[in-house]
């Protein structure tokens, strides 16, 4: 069995906060992972299921498809794990929760630099919130199972 470090527990930004279903995890596809002593570098993307102004309503599926479409790298392996979960955040004191999904992206098994997978994850959270208009969409960047970076992207 292959055991690959990643914090899979609830997410807090200045911005916002995220806090996963106790359903578990959703993986779409399949792949074999072989990792020796190398740093595992994992991209955790949040955004709301639904989109800025409430009035359009998204899909697990809807969310897959489209990092599908624009992380090439995992389609061609097709492995995208998903975590369904609540995000919050405040507007003018008063605090919104919605339906949100968590996209867990790891540099397996291309094995881009930390700095090449860096831009890569946040050009993906970039093109995300511009596709399901979306304000913030937070970011965090794990390194071995530790969290590197927190960044609220935004389109």
């Amino acid at each position: 069995m292959t055991v690959i470090p990643v914090n899979l527990g609830p997410f807090f930004h200045a911005r916002a906060t995220f806090r996963p279903d106790k359903q578990g995890l959703d993986l779409r596809g399949q792949r074999s992972v072989s990792i020796d002593e190398v740093d595992i570098f994992t991209g955790l993307i949040t955004l709301s299921l639904t989109n800025q102004d409430e009035s359009t309503a998204f899909t697990l599926e809807d969310v897959v498809n489209v990092v599908l479409e624009l992380h090439p790298d995992e389609a061609a392996g097709a492995s995208v794990v998903t975590q369904k979960g609540e995000y919050s955040y405040t507007v003018a004191g008063n605090r919104v929760v919605r339906d949100a999904v968590r996209v867990i992206i790891m540099n397996l098994p291309v094995g881009a630099s930390e700095i090449e997978f860096k831009a890569h994850i946040v050009a993906l959270a970039e093109a995300l919130a511009r596709r399901f208009d979306q304000e913030p969409v937070l970011l965090e960047l794990q390194k071995n199972g530790v969290s590197a970076h927190v960044y609220g992207v935004t389109r």
